[in-house]
């Protein structure tokens, strides 16, 4: 996993779709998925949502909300990759979410675990 936060970067804004069609993309391109935000949750996909997927030494973080959209968190190097491969222009402002040191810790007890 990747713990050198100053080299990681959020891009923020994602619509909707857009977030999904991303998480589609990790889960069809050999990321896996680690955690995620419970199912069983009642507000899943409508206020909240949230995923951790890992591929080799790299991890992503997404959360999304219902006001602001989706944010990703990832390094650079995945950030800039990603984009590429999906051909997205991508926004980075300040995060709701991802820019929490313990944000992992605080939503702990609500994720799903693979």
């Amino acid at each position: 996993m990747e713990h050198n936060k100053q080299q990681r970067i959020t891009a923020t804004n994602i619509g909707t779709d857009q977030f999904n069609k991303i998480i589609e993309f990790l889960r069809n391109n050999e990321w896996e998925l680690i955690a995620e935000y419970n199912d069983q949750l009642y507000d899943k996909g409508i206020d909240f949502d949230f995923y951790q997927f890992t591929k080799k030494s790299n991890e992503i973080l997404l959360a999304w909300n219902n006001w602001n959209e989706g944010e990703i968190q990832a390094s650079k190097k995945v950030i800039y990759k990603l984009a590429y491969q999906l051909n997205v222009r991508l926004q980075f402002g300040n995060p709701d979410y991802l820019h929490q040191e313990d944000f992992l810790e605080t939503i702990h007890a609500l994720l799903k675990y693979y």
